[in-house]
């Protein structure tokens, strides 16, 4: 009878280790679920930080864009004007050739 109470005490021991073991290993378990977690969402971070600099990138291409237009409107704006005050002065010239041949 000794020898069946302490072989069941041995069973009670081994059972409870083994659960004991069973919540260690439910627990590591979850604790490597939650570091993926954390993982997946940095790595959303990463994304959307990535997409954001492109966005970024995008408009500042698109700026430099409008930039390189206004400045060539620019460039031909004064062009016109040079030419506009050339024949102005060219006008003037012969207006006041006429004036002098008359």
């Amino acid at each position: 009878e000794e020898r069946d109470a302490a072989e069941a005490e041995r069973d009670d021991a081994a059972d409870a280790a083994s659960r004991a073991a069973a919540e260690r290993d439910i627990a590591v378990s979850e604790r490597y679920a939650a570091a993926a977690e954390r993982d997946a969402a940095i790595a959303d971070r990463e994304r959307t930080a990535t997409d954001r600099d492109a966005a970024v990138e995008g408009l500042y291409a698109a700026a430099a864009e409008r930039y390189a237009v206004a400045t060539a409107l620019n460039e031909r704006t004064e062009a016109l004007a040079a030419e506009r005050a050339a024949r102005t002065a060219a006008d003037a010239d012969s207006a006041r050739l006429r004036a002098a041949a008359e």
